[in-house]
């Protein structure tokens, strides 16, 4: 009897926090649901064959108003009104290449972004896809619009050329009127009014390119303002995604590390007064900061050696995303077995060659361990930039630790502003 009634009392307390985990679900899911919703991109998560399982409601829709019951439905149906995939369909590329793909393209009268990202089965097969729907008319008109301003700007500055050659053709013929000053002084007076003019009008242009000037530089600005906020919500919404799902807190930390890294570089560049450079050793001393406290686990001991070196943003972005994967791996691999470690980072440039050198004293690499063939994205992200990208020269080696030396020349972009 009393067995029976412990068994009862087990089960009425087993269903009561069953009932308390299902809400906790349900209001989980509610708030996934919100989140979902609360973005204006359209996000679409598809199955192998181009199905729609899942789609959010965003409050601005570039889709036709009769599309409203999707679920079910291929996507290039619902987005192209057509029977079958384009022939550069991005989820047809992504099912076979296994990673993101983009593609922009005009629908109806707006630019479309479409970016898709594989989605792996646990053995790595390919097994859906999330499909994003980007409007991005307003970074196209706003880059029309920037155009427009450089072209105003080039037919300015040849107006200007223009009349600077009128003024210097009217100062010589002012020379020949003074010298007959004395026979023509009428004529004299009247040469004056004419260059008076001609300067009041030299500096009604002046005045104009400057204002055409404060405007594109206000508005080069606003980008990189936008850009760096969007760059936070990112790390926000992976921040508490990552608190909702410790299982895959590793990979969260990841991403966020490399999106800093970039919001890093954006917003030295707001605060910069030249909209085309930052100085990387600024960089370097602000992300150091932010991925010690990452790793509090480790005691670490940072060794500077860092020159002013001004870098142009088309340069900084991909050199920041290299810095924080080699600094990651640093704290992740380095000195598992040790409670500190040193860090030996100098930074320099000699007229346009820039060298970057990163150390550590912790167990180094394996003799054999070829890292330019690692499969980890992470490190075929590094060599891919310095290579590809920056055009320079990447090395490692083993020095009580690991050291890597990189090399590259800060020539390969023009200044934007």
């Amino acid at each position: 009897m009393i067995s029976l009634l412990i068994s009862l009392l087990f089960i009425k307390i087993l269903r009561h926090q069953i009932a308390d985990k299902v809400k906790e679900l349900n209001f989980s899911n509610k708030i996934w649901e919100k989140t979902f919703n609360a973005i204006n991109d359209h996000i679409w998560i598809l199955d192998k064959d181009h199905h729609i399982i899942k789609a959010n409601n965003p409050n601005k829709s570039i889709l036709d108003p009769t599309s409203e019951n999707i679920t079910g439905e291929y996507c290039f149906k619902i987005f192209h009104k057509i029977d079958e995939p384009l022939a550069n369909c991005p989820v047809k590329i992504a099912k076979n290449s296994l990673k993101r793909e983009v593609l922009e393209l005009k629908h109806q009268d707006r630019y479309v972004q479409v970016i898709v990202d594989p989605l792996l089965d646990d053995d790595g097969n390919y097994s859906g896809s999330v499909h994003i729907l980007h409007d991005i008319t307003e970074l196209r008109v706003s880059m029309q619009n920037l155009l427009s301003i450089n072209q105003q700007l080039r037919s300015s500055k040849q107006k200007l050329l223009a009349l600077n050659e009128k003024l210097t053709a009217h100062e010589q013929e002012l020379s020949a009127i003074n010298q007959q000053l004395t026979a023509n002084e009428n004529q004299l007076v009247e040469t004056n009014l004419r260059l008076n003019k001609k300067i009041a009008e030299n500096d009604d242009i002046n005045r104009t390119l400057q204002k055409e000037l404060q405007t594109k530089k206000l508005l080069l600005s606003e980008l990189f303002h936008r850009t760096k906020n969007n760059m936070q919500i990112i790390t926000s919404m992976l921040s508490y995604e990552r608190r909702k799902n410790p299982e895959i807190k590793k990979s969260f930390y990841s991403i966020q590390n490399k999106i800093y890294a970039m919001s890093l570089v954006q917003t030295q560049l707001y605060r910069s007064a030249n909209l085309s450079k930052i100085n990387f050793k600024d960089f370097i001393l602000n992300y150091n900061k932010f991925i010690a406290n990452q790793f509090r686990n480790i005691t670490t001991n940072f060794h500077l050696s860092l020159d002013d070196v001004e870098i142009l943003i088309d340069t900084a972005q991909p050199l920041s995303l290299v810095y924080n994967e080699l600094l990651t791996n640093i704290f992740e691999h380095a000195f598992l077995h040790k409670k500190e470690g040193n860090i030996y980072i100098s930074l320099s440039k000699i007229n346009h060659e820039i060298m970057l050198d990163i150390k550590d004293d912790g167990e180094g690499v394996l003799p054999k361990q070829k890292l330019e063939n690692c499969t980890n994205i992470g490190m075929k992200t590094v060599f891919n930039l310095i290579n590809l990208q920056l055009k320079g020269k990447i090395k490692y080696q083993n020095n009580n630790g690991l050291q890597w030396h990189i090399v590259f020349e800060d020539n390969q972009h023009q200044e934007r502003v």
